[in-house]
C-alpha cells in the first residue's frame, strides 16, 4: 500500500490507536512520523515521585516505586516495570506522543510542583532534542500555552521552538518574578506574535516596569498581580496609547496603594456604583472609541480599556419602567454573542458566553435557600426574594432577546444535567425543575419575531421531548444538529 495512503488512514486514528501502529513494524513507524493525528489538549502534570500524561483519550500516570516504575493507565490496574526509572519512562513515552501527533496540540499545559523544578528541566530538554532530531528541527504547533511553576526559566526555553503566528494564547503562572526571565521572552517572535497573554503570581510579584511596553501589542491582556502605585500608573498610561488592545484586566489583590491615591493621581470623578457594589470610574481616551474603565472594591482593582458600546447601557433600562422597556425592544440593542452556554443543575446553573466586547463572561447561580441565590460573576452577591432558576433565566431574556438576527450566527450548547445515578436526586424534582426552564425559555423566544440564528446547536437534557419544546424558535436548517 503506497505511504500516502497509509499516511491518510493514520490521520484517521485517534492517539491511542496511533501509538499502537508506531509500534507494529519499521515502515508503519515512519508513515506514523510523517502523518498527523489530531490532538485537542494534552497536559503535562509533574508532582513529588509522579509523572501524568493527559492528552485527549490517552491518559497515563507513572509513579516512583523504589528502584522500580508503577504504570497506570486511565482507572485500570497498575503494571511495574522493573528496574526503570519513572521519569525516562514517562519521558520516552512522552517523546511517542509528540512524534505521533507532529508536534501539533491546540492546548498544552505544564502544571510542576515547586519540589519538581530538575524533572522540569530535563523534560524541557527532551522536547527540545526531541524538535531537533533528525536533521530538520521543527517546531512545537501550539496553539494555546499554560504553564504553572516557580518561575519562567523552564518554560522561556521552549518557546523559541514553538512556531510563531501560530502561537494565539499565553497564559503563565509563577511564584517568583526574575528580570532574567522576561529579558529572554519579550523580544522573541512567538512572544511579539501572541495576541492574548495571561500572567498571575502567587505572592503578589508584578511585571517590571521596564518591560511594560513590550505589552502594547497585544489584543488581550490579564494580569492578576500587586503592582506599587508607579507601576499602576504606568501601565494605565502605557494601554492608553496601544493601538491594539481590545480588553485589558489588571487584578490586583492586596494593592500596595490606597484607592484614594489612584483616583486623586488619575484625576477620577463621578463614580458610580456596579453590579457587585464596586466603585466605578469610566474615562474616554482621546482620538478614540475605546473607554478606560476602572472598577475598584475592597482588596480588588480592575482596569479595563473596551470597546464602548452606546447600546449597553439600553440594556439596564429596561428593568426600570414600561415606557423606557419598550424604547430599548425598539432599538434593539445587540449583544454580539458569538457562543452561548447554559448549564442546569439540581441547584445551581451557569452561564458561559463569549461576545465582542468583553471576551468570555461565566456567571454562576447557586440556590442559598428557597427564594435567595448567590450570583457570581467576578465577585459574589446574594439576591433575595428570587430563585436561581428565575435570576438564570432573567438573564437569558435579557440575552436573547437582544441578539439581533442580523448579527452573526452564535453556538448554543444548553445541557442539563442527566444524573446518571439517579440516587442521587429525586427525579420528579429535577423534571420540574427542567419543565420550569423550559417554559420560561419558550416565552423568552415567543417573544422574539424572527428566530436566532445559531451555526452550532448542542441541547443535551433528560428526554427528547423536551427538545421538542424549543427547537422550532431557532434556525429550521439547524434542526439536525440538535442532540
Amino acid at each position: 500500500m503506497p505511504d500516502i495512503v497509509l499516511s491518510n488512514i493514520f490521520s484517521k486514528l485517534d492517539l491511542v490507536s496511533g501509538l499502537k501502529v508506531k509500534n507494529t513494524c519499521m515502515r508503519l513507524r515512519f508513515v506514523s512520523n510523517s502523518g498527523t493525528i489530531p490532538c485537542d489538549h494534552g497536559c503535562v502534570i509533574i508532582l513529588k515521585e509522579k509523572i501524568c500524561l493527559q492528552f485527549d483519550n490517552f491518559h497515563v500516570t507513572y509513579q516512583k516505586l523504589g528502584r522500580n516504575c508503577l504504570v497506570q493507565k486511565d482507572n485500570g490496574p497498575m503494571h511495574n516495570i522493573f528496574n526503570q526509572d519513572y521519569k525516562n519512562v514517562a519521558l520516552n513515552d512522552l517523546k511517542s506522543v509528540l512524534q505521533c501527533v507532529n508536534f501539533c496540540i491546540n492546548h498544552l499545559e505544564f502544571m510542576v510542583s515547586p519540589q519538581c523544578e530538575r524533572i522540569y528541566a530535563k523534560l524541557i530538554f527532551t522536547i527540545i532534542k526531541s524538535l531537533e532530531n533528525g536533521g530538520r528541527p521543527k517546531k512545537l504547533k501550539i496553539k494555546v500555552l499554560f504553564n504553572r511553576s516557580t518561575n519562567l526559566g523552564k518554560i522561556n526555553k521552549l518557546i523559541p521552538f514553538m512556531e510563531p503566528g501560530y502561537l494565539n494564547t499565553m497564559l503563565l503562572l509563577f511564584n517568583e518574578t526574575r528580570e532574567q526571565d522576561f529579558d529572554k521572552i519579550v523580544h522573541t517572535q512567538q512572544w511579539l506574535q501572541c495576541e492574548t497573554l495571561g500572567i498571575h503570581g502567587d505572592i503578589g510579584n508584578f511585571v517590571p516596569s521596564k518591560y511594560l511596553n513590550n505589552f502594547l501589542h497585544f489584543n488581550n491582556i490579564d494580569l492578576h498581580c500587586s503592582p506599587t502605585l508607579a507601576e499602576i500608573l504606568h501601565f494605565a498610561g502605557t494601554i492608553t496609547v496601544s493601538p491594539t488592545l481590545q480588553l485589558c484586566q489588571i487584578y490586583t489583590s492586596r494593592p500596595e496603594f490606597d484607592f484614594e491615591h489612584l483616583e486623586t493621581a488619575l484625576g477620577l470623578t463621578d463614580p458610580y456604583e456596579g453590579p457587585d457594589g464596586d466603585t466605578c470610574y469610566s474615562l474616554a481616551i482621546p482620538d478614540s472609541d475605546d473607554r478606560i474603565t476602572y472598577n475598584l472594591s475592597y482588596d480588588t482593582c480592575v482596569i479595563r480599556r473596551e470597546k464602548y458600546n452606546k447600546d449597553t447601557g439600553k440594556l439596564k433600562l429596561q428593568k426600570v419602567n414600561k415606557a423606557l422597556r419598550s424604547y430599548v425592544d425598539d432599538k434593539k440593542p445587540d449583544c454580539q454573542i458569538r457562543t452561548l452556554n447554559a448549564f442546569i443543575n439540581v441547584d445551581e446553573a451557569q452561564i458561559i458566553l463569549e461576545n465582542e466586547l468583553e471576551g468570555w463572561i461565566h456567571i454562576r447561580y447557586k440556590a442559598v435557600n428557597e427564594n435567595t441565590t448567590s450570583v457570581r460573576e467576578k465577585q459574589e452577591r446574594k439576591i433575595d426574594g428570587i430563585n436561581f432558576m428565575k435570576a438564570l433565566n432573567s438573564d437569558l431574556e435579557i440575552l436573547l432577546k437582544h441578539q439581533k438576527p442580523a448579527s452573526e450566527p452564535i453556538t448554543l450548547f444548553i445541557q442539563i444535567d442527566n444524573y446518571e445515578n439517579k440516587k442521587l436526586v429525586d427525579e420528579n424534582n429535577m423534571n420540574r425543575l427542567i419543565e420550569t426552564f423550559l417554559t420560561e425559555l419558550k416565552q423568552v423566544l415567543t417573544s422574539r419575531a424572527p428566530l436566532i440564528r445559531i451555526d452550532s446547536l448542542a441541547i443535551e437534557m433528560l428526554d427528547r421531548k423536551h427538545v421538542m419544546q424549543v427547537l422550532p424558535f431557532f434556525t429550521q436548517r439547524l434542526w439536525e444538529d440538535s442532540g
